[in-house]
């Protein structure tokens, strides 16, 4: 059966992987503000140089974490990068 391919752009809690959300929802629920999927750094032909998956601000210390969850599981080691 085909189907049609449609244009409507998924929510973004829709693109995260779950232990994205996971993460996510945790830091919230420790105060921190949560920014999740952001861009960084230009790339020079377009498009951006990297993606962080979750990122969270402390607003009582300032502080910054910064997680990048995967699902992968083969070693970096065995991947040979």
């Amino acid at each position: 059966m085909n189907l049609p391919q449609t244009t409507l752009k998924r929510p973004a809690w829709l693109k995260m992987s779950h232990l994205e959300s996971l993460i996510a929802k945790y830091l919230e629920w420790q105060g921190l503000l949560v920014k999740r999927n952001l861009k960084v750094g230009r790339g020079d032909c377009g498009g951006w140089k990297i993606e962080l998956d979750v990122v969270g601000l402390n607003p009582k210390n300032q502080t910054i974490v910064h997680y990048e969850p995967s699902v992968d599981t083969v070693l970096k080691i065995k991947r040979g990068s």
